[in-house]
This record gives C-alpha cells, structure tokens and sequence, in this order.
C-alpha cells in the first residue's frame, strides 16, 4: 500500500527527476552547438611583420610625443567640426551607443564600432541595474549615485576619445588624403597615428581593433581607474567586489538563433586590472567577427532592438513597466539616470614600446554560448531580490 506521503514523495521525486533531465539535455545540446559551430577565425593573431613594422614607428612616436604641432586654418576647421559631433554625440548612452551602430553600418571595415556599440549596450544594463531589481537593494542612494558615475565616466571617455578617431577616419576617407597627424589635437595618444595610418592603408580591420582596444583600456586606466575618486568610493566596495563573486559583470551578446534571441559572451573578472581588460576585449572581438553565426545573429538584433537600457530589450523576464510585478523590474536609463557633464584630463598614456605585448594572440573561446547560465543567473537575481530585501533595506 502507497500511503498519501509516499505518492508525494514519487511525484516530486519524478518532477525533479524530469526537471533534471530537461535541463541535461539542454547542456547536452548547448556543448554540441558551440562544439561544432563554424569559425571563420580560429584565433585572433596579427603578423609578425606588421608588428615589427609598427614597433619601429611607435618609437618614433615616443620619442616625439612633446612635440609642439603646428595646426593650419583648414585643419583647425576640421579639428572644431569633429570635437562638435563629438560632444553631441556624447550626451548619455544611448546616443553614444547608436552612434557607434551608424558608423558601423557606414563602414564595416571598422570592425571595432560595432564591438563598441554591443559592449556599450551593456554598459546601459549595468547603470539601469542599479534602479533596477537586480542589485538595486544592495545598495544605499549614495552608493547607487557612486556606481553609475563610475559607469558614465568610463562610457563617456571612451566615446571621447574614440568617436574623434572615428570622425577623423571619416574625414581622410571624403578628403582622400590621411588626417591621422591631427589625432594629437583631440587628446588622443599618438599609439594611434602608426595604427590608423596602416590601417588606411592596409585595410587591417584585425590591427585597428586590436589597437583601438589596447588604447580604450590605457585611456581609460588614466581617467577612470586610477580616479581616487572612484578607488575610494567603488573599487575598494566590497560590494563592487560582490558583483563579480556572483557574476553580475557578464559582457552579454544578444543574438538572433532560429528566431530566438540567445546570448553570446563572457564572464568578466579583475575588472580593474588594464591587462585583464585587453584580453578580454580581444576575446570578445574574436566572439563577435570570428565566429559567423554569432555575428549575423549580433547584427540582425542591433538593426531590429534599439537600445533603450532596459534588459527587457533582450530578455523577457524583465520589463521597463514597473507595474507588471511577476517580471524583474528594470527600466529605460533616460527615465532613471540624467544626463551628465563631463571634463576629460589630458596626457598621453604611450611611454614605452612595451605596450606591443598587448598584441599577443588569442584564440576564438570554445565556449561562447551563455544563454543557459544567464537562465540560471536569472533564478539567482530573484533569490538575491528577496534576501536583499531583508538584509539591505
């Protein structure tokens, strides 16, 4: 005889029996994609030749950073024109965002706007995070206000720093003759001038992303990271250190499979160190444009989702609606963050021809796939939302 308990029992034991099953089969199916998905790049890796050819120029470079240039009328109109687009463009993150896409969409050949615009897509999720359900009641009103500056300061200088590049590309491309002389002008490090000139030349959309990406992350070492600021207020939080133990800091790739959005990506770490930070860029350059169905996925969503901020643009467990409660709230960053003023120190970070390290091969990530951990991520955040609740109110 089967007592009443029992048959309890028997059936949860089948329901979590079942659960187990779907889930294994789903992890079954998730290696076998990433396994035998196509690469068009098996690793990211720039010639040899080409490196020793831009080593000899950077010391050139070095040797000439505090020299004086001379800037004649017909280039300071281009220099005003260009800081002015800069600065319109710059306002907040969503326009920053879209207009890494229109460049894109302009000229392909710069793989680096679009890696720009889908990692500034997640740059917006982290800042709407923080009014959002997801880490929102770990943190006081301060802490919050602390984050998010943090956050559109690191948003806002890369833009500055690299949109103007952008521009200045544009320009020699309608002028037909290289302008790459004048980056000095805008603040940029003359690291640059050698990459932009071979790249004009050459067309090698690898150098100039991998360059513009090791650039990014020294500029951004200057102004951001090493901001006592920020040191103090966030990066020595133990709460800064919290989102990385329960892997809030995931560079996210939505993408289009079979009509579905899935998710391409990685988990970041050691946020604040400049080298963690290159390899990882590199790493998920190599997602992105070396593996093909990642990369039309990529480009179908950022043509047919604008970016607003939200997580509901990628993902249906979230909502921008407050009032729909059986969903994480997590709204649109032009309704919860203003728009910020922003001054950007000036200094070229290039002092030795050491940074060619940063050049080092990578290969395209085995594991690239993340749409089933961000599900059970997800189950974490509504767990964390109730203890969070009690803890930290």
């Amino acid at each position: 005889m089967i007592f009443r308990e029992d048959r309890g029992f028997i059936n949860n034991t089948l329901k979590y029996s079942k659960s187990f099953l779907n889930f294994s089969k789903k992890m079954y199916d998730e290696h076998v994609f990433q396994k035998f998905t196509p690469r068009k790049w098996g690793e990211l890796s720039i010639s040899t030749t080409t490196l020793h050819s831009i080593e000899s120029d950077i010391k050139t470079q070095i040797e000439n950073i505090s020299s004086a240039l001379p800037i004649y009328p017909e280039e300071k109109l281009v220099i005003e024109k260009i800081k002015s687009l800069t600065i319109e463009r710059n306002s907040n993150n969503i326009t920053r965002t879209a207009a890494y896409l229109e460049f894109y969409m302009d000229h392909d050949e710069i793989h680096w706007a679009f890696l720009a615009h889908m990692v500034s897509r997640n740059g917006g999720y982290n800042m709407t995070d923080l009014k959002g359900e997801v880490i929102s009641n770990f943190l006081n009103v301060k802490e919050k206000i602390h984050f998010f500056l943090m956050l559109e300061k690191a948003n806002a200088a890369i833009f500055h720093d690299a949109y103007t590049q952008l521009l200045l590309y544009k320009e020699s491309i309608k002028q037909g003759k290289s302008f790459f002389y004048l980056l000095p002008a805008f603040g940029v490090s003359r690291f640059m001038i050698p990459i932009w000139e071979k790249f004009y030349n050459t067309k090698n959309s690898q150098l100039l992303t991998v360059g513009l990406i090791i650039n990014e992350q020294h500029y951004l070492e200057k102004r951001v990271m090493e901001n006592s600021f920020f040191q103090k207020s966030v990066f020595t939080s133990w709460k800064f250190e919290l989102q990385e133990y329960f892997h809030l800091t995931k560079v996210l790739f939505p993408y289009y499979r079979k009509n579905r959005i899935s998710l391409a990506g990685m988990n970041v770490n050691n946020f604040t160190s400049v080298e963690e930070r290159i390899k990882v860029g590199k790493k998920l350059y190599a997602i992105l444009f070396g593996i093909p169905i990642i990369y039309d996925g990529c480009n179908k969503f950022a043509k047919s989702i604008i970016h607003s901020g939200s997580r509901e643009d990628y993902c249906t467990y979230f909502t921008a609606n407050k009032e729909e409660s059986a969903k994480l709230f997590s709204p649109k960053l032009v309704n919860v963050w203003e728009n910020q003023q922003h001054s950007f120190q000036a200094g070229d970070w290039l002092t030795s021809v050491s940074v060619m390290e940063f050049f080092s091969s990578v290969e395209t990530p085995a594991r690239f796939d993340l749409t089933i951990d961000y599900e059970l991520q997800i189950k974490q955040w509504v767990a964390l939302k109730k203890v969070s609740g009690e803890i930290f109110s």
